[in-house]
C-alpha cells in the first residue's frame, strides 16, 4: 500500500493512502467537483466563495437525502406506483404539483425522493405541502430540505419527513407557519 507524504516546515507527515477508504474519498471529492464545476462554469465569471459554499452545501444536503431515503427516476416512479413503465407519469404528476422532484445542478434528469411514496401511492400530505410551498414561493428543493431538517415546532424536534405519515395535519400547520 503506497503512502503519500507532505513535507512542511522541514517535517514529513502522512496525509493519506491509496487504500479503499482513501480511494472512496477521492471518488467522492471528484464527484463533488464535477457537480459544482458545471454550474460554476455557466456563470462565465468568478464566483464568490459564499456562492461556491452554498452550492457545495446544497450538493451535500441532496446527497444526504438521497443516501437516507433513496430516489427514483421517472421510470422508477411509474414502477413504484404499480403502473406501466413510462416517463410521462412522473413528469405529469410533477407538473400538476402532485409529487416532489428536483434536478441536480449540472444534470438534466429529474429525481424524485422515495420518502413521498407509501407502497404504491403518493402520501396524501405531499400535494398539500407542495401547494403551500407554491403559494408561498418556496422552491421544491427547499421544501425537500425543510422536510428533512429537525423542526422545533414538532415534538422532540422531529423532522417533518418522519411525521408526515403519523400526523400530517400537524406537519401542514408547521409548514404554513414556517413558510409564512
Amino acid at each position: 500500500m503506497a503512502r503519500h507524504t507532505r513535507v512542511s516546515s522541514g517535517r514529513s507527515t502522512r496525509v493519506g493512502s491509496t487504500d479503499e477508504a482513501g480511494q472512496e474519498l477521492v471518488s467522492q471529492l471528484a464527484e463533488s467537483i464535477a457537480a459544482l464545476a458545471s454550474p460554476l462554469a455557466k456563470e462565465g465569471r468568478a464566483v464568490s466563495p459564499q456562492i461556491a459554499f452554498a452550492l457545495a452545501q446544497e450538493e451535500q444536503d441532496l446527497r444526504a437525502v438521497e443516501d437516507e431515503f433513496g430516489w427514483l427516476d421517472s421510470w422508477g416512479v411509474a414502477e413504484q406506483m404499480g403502473r406501466k413503465r413510462t416517463r410521462t407519469l412522473a413528469s405529469s404528476m410533477r407538473a400538476r404539483s402532485k409529487i416532489l422532484g428536483y434536478v441536480r445542478r449540472g444534470q438534466r434528469a429529474v429525481r424524485y425522493p422515495r420518502f413521498q411514496f407509501d407502497s404504491t401511492r403518493v402520501l396524501p400530505v405531499i400535494p398539500a405541502l407542495i401547494a403551500i410551498a407554491n403559494e408561498r414561493g418556496v422552491a421544491h428543493e427547499n421544501l425537500i430540505f425543510w422536510l428533512c431538517s429537525p423542526n422545533g415546532m414538532l415534538e422532540y424536534d422531529a423532522r417533518p419527513v418522519d411525521r408526515v405519515g403519523i400526523e400530517p395535519d400537524r406537519v401542514l400547520t408547521v409548514a404554513r407557519y414556517d413558510f409564512a
